[in-house]
């Protein structure tokens, strides 16, 4: 499955979240966030993929064999940001099969709804935040929090 290009819009959402989660990792002890890291999250076909931001627990960070390695597990959280040239539908079998590999959370970060999609518990779960909610990182990124609507700049002047 080949990922679609961001546009400079969709881009400028993708660093906002980055710079959310980093932000928080470096006061964070719990795990590591990382961006664009690959997963090998089954064999056989063999299926790799790479959110647009994750987070690993410490304790799934000793399972890793090095940094320079692709990890052949799933992230604990996997984010994504819906692009333009992506369906909803293709994200959201993306965020499936994360969660079906072990991943705990997914975040779809949708930059024209300016809402982020929570999935947790193998999917059976979704919670849909809007501009005005909190995105939380609850008890897996405890001590995260932002609101939904700093997830999305402000357009450049005279640009939308």
């Amino acid at each position: 499955m080949q990922r679609a290009i961001l546009t400079p819009f969709e881009s400028s959402v993708y660093g906002e979240v980055l710079h959310m989660l980093f932000e928080f990792n470096k006061a964070w002890s719990g795990g590591s966030c990382f961006a664009r890291a690959g997963y090998l999250l089954q064999r056989s076909p063999d299926t790799l993929r790479t959110p647009h931001a994750s987070a690993i627990l410490n304790g799934n960070l000793n399972r890793l064999k090095n940094l320079r390695s692709i990890p052949d597990f799933a992230p604990d959280l996997a984010v994504e940001v819906l692009c333009s040239r992506d369906t909803f539908e293709d994200t959201e079998r993306r965020a499936m099969e994360y969660l079906d590999s072990g991943t705990s959370f997914v975040w779809i970060v949708n930059p024209y709804q300016q809402s982020v999609h929570v999935y947790s518990e193998g999917g059976r779960e979704v919670q849909r935040l809007g501009s005005g909610d909190t995105l939380s990182g609850g008890t897996f990124l405890l001590g995260f929090s932002v609101g939904v609507s700093e997830l999305f700049p402000e357009p450049l002047p005279g640009r939308h």
